[in-house]
């Protein structure tokens, strides 16, 4: 059996990365990083000299204190014939509950007690109940599932010194996560969600997410419809949870009869909606005959339509029919709908903000090295790609972008750029067109529209000579006469001009004339 490869990021102070820990508390706005485990080395030969080295960790059971001291004191083993140069004299387990906003943290003394207590975001201590240990051991497995590598390395990446477990690894603890995941299922809201949902509900959360990503990946369809299927008499939601198990388990024709009974009852609930619409589309795709491809769509595009009316501000839905859009080759309805989709500022896991470490230890296993791949330099690789390809911005999109770009995507292989260049010019008119046209369309209007007035303040680089005058500028000078011609008028007292009151602070010029008199 191979050693345990247990990595070890040394601190310049001792609880530093405790600290930093705490102070980000009040930041986050996720499920939160991963758990930290701290431990205080002391050297054999000096008993004076101790050393602070933590690592991260997910998917260890957090259902109560013991089990938290319990991993911590499976980290003082060593291998067998190995020479030992520190022990580990204390330790320090901190795994974070999103549910409360609360860090629960177990200390223990090596030999000595175990303690376990909590964190508030101002950095107060608390007493850990029962109920709080039940929301932290539902977010460690959540958490798990969430930070788990999908293979391109972009997750784990940006953590350094993470190890992995399975929370889940036989009946017993999946009964045990079901029921946790039941008895807080109602609150998954408060956890929140992925970046594409604008407002988190009791069916679009982190815990909906995990369980769904739980069942899809070990196939236990029965535990997720038996579950369902409880929650679903105490809010008819749930529903749409149990139709996607459904449909993932090939029980389409129950998960169809479920989405029909449950619509008859909430007509309006979007993600019913949007869930029979991905049905319908995926199965329009499939279809083996054009006749049946176009009434599957039309009835995909009538119920994502539908799931935006009843929920505009969602990107999802909006998502969801321009892909149907794209599946009907209607181009340019799916652009317009493309553009309407509501953009999110995209919501990043929950990382962890540690201090600059004095050392780091990452232990790798013998096998899993290949000299052809570990020599090479990291330079090496930026070299292989084109440079036209490295500018790119597609590779920095996330959230709603990532997702929009991936329907324009679609539309562009199908269909080419030029085409879709030009649908999207009968389709919109860009700001530096709008522009363009704009300022034309002023320049011609001061072209025909000019007067005697105007050309003064713009000052005519070639004034008129008596004679050269147009017909219209001598009727704009007629006109300009006879306005001048009124005005003499009213100032004369002459004309319509007469019955104008005169005020009262106005003064007579014989007075000014004659205070000037007294004054010299």
């Amino acid at each position: 059996m191979p050693p345990p490869a247990v990595p070890e990021i040394s601190e310049e102070v001792l609880h530093e990365s405790i600290d930093a820990r705490t102070e980000t508390l009040v930041s986050l706005r996720e499920l939160g990083p991963p758990d930290l485990v701290h431990l205080l080395k002391q050297n054999l030969r000096n008993n004076v000299k101790q050393t602070g080295v933590y690592h991260h960790v997910t998917g260890v059971d957090a259902s109560s204190s013991a089990s938290l001291a319990a991993y911590i004191n499976t980290l003082t083993y060593k291998e067998h014939g190995q020479v030992a140069t520190h022990k580990i004299v204390e330790g320090l387990y901190c795994c974070y509950n999103a549910f409360s906003r609360l860090d629960m943290r177990v200390h223990v003394t090596i030999p000595g007690t175990v303690e376990a207590y909590c964190v508030d975001e101002r950095g107060e201590k608390r007493k850990a109940t029962d109920e709080l240990w039940l929301e932290t051991y539902l977010c460690s497995v959540l958490r798990a599932y969430s930070y788990a590598d999908d293979g391109s390395g972009d997750t784990i990446r940006k953590i350094m010194g993470v190890r992995r477990f399975n929370p889940v690894t036989n009946t017993e603890t999946e009964h045990r996560f079901l029921s946790a995941a039941e008895s807080l299922f109602f609150r998954g809201w408060q956890l929140g969600s992925d970046s594409v949902v604008q407002v988190p509900n009791n069916v679009s959360n982190h815990l909906t997410a995990g369980l769904l990503k739980y069942f899809y990946t070990t196939g236990r369809f029965a535990s997720a419809i038996n579950l369902f299927e409880k929650l679903r008499t105490q809010n008819v939601e749930v529903s749409s949870l149990l139709a996607k198990v459904l449909f993932m388990g090939n029980e389409e024709v129950q998960g169809v009869r479920v989405l029909y009974q449950a619509l008859k009852d909430s007509p309006m609930d979007y993600v019913m909606l949007d869930t029979q619409a991905e049905f319908l589309l995926k199965k329009a795709l499939a279809a083996e005959t054009p006749a049946q491809k176009e009434e599957r769509l039309n009835m995909a595009l009538g119920c994502a339509d539908r799931s935006t009316i009843a929920a505009p501000s969602e990107f999802g839905t909006w998502a969801r029919l321009a892909q149907v859009y794209v599946a009907m080759e209607d181009w340019e309805n799916a652009l317009t709908i493309l553009n309407s989709c509501p953009m999110f500022t995209y919501q990043d896991k929950d990382a962890p903000v540690m201090p600059e470490p004095k050392d780091v230890y990452l232990p790798t296993l013998p096998e899993t090295r290949l000299d052809e791949i570990d020599s090479e330099p990291e330079s090496r690789y930026s070299e292989q790609v084109d440079p036209s390809l490295l500018n790119l911005r597609a590779a920095s999109y996330r959230g709603t972008f990532k997702l929009a770009y991936g329907i324009l995507t679609e539309m562009t292989a199908k269909i080419g750029w030029d085409q879709l260049l030009k649908i999207r010019s009968n389709v919109f008119v860009m700001e530096d067109e709008y522009r363009t046209e704009k300022q034309d369309t002023a320049s011609q209007a001061q072209s025909t529209k000019r007067n005697p007035s105007i050309d003064g303040l713009r000052g005519s680089p070639e004034p008129t000579t008596n004679g050269d005058q147009t017909d219209d500028e001598a009727d704009d000078e007629k006109s300009a006469a006879e306005t001048d011609s009124d005005a003499q008028k009213l100032t004369n007292g002459h004309g319509e001009g007469d019955n104008v009151e005169k005020p009262t602070h106005t003064i007579d010029p014989g007075e000014v004339k004659a205070d000037g008199d007294n004054v010299s």
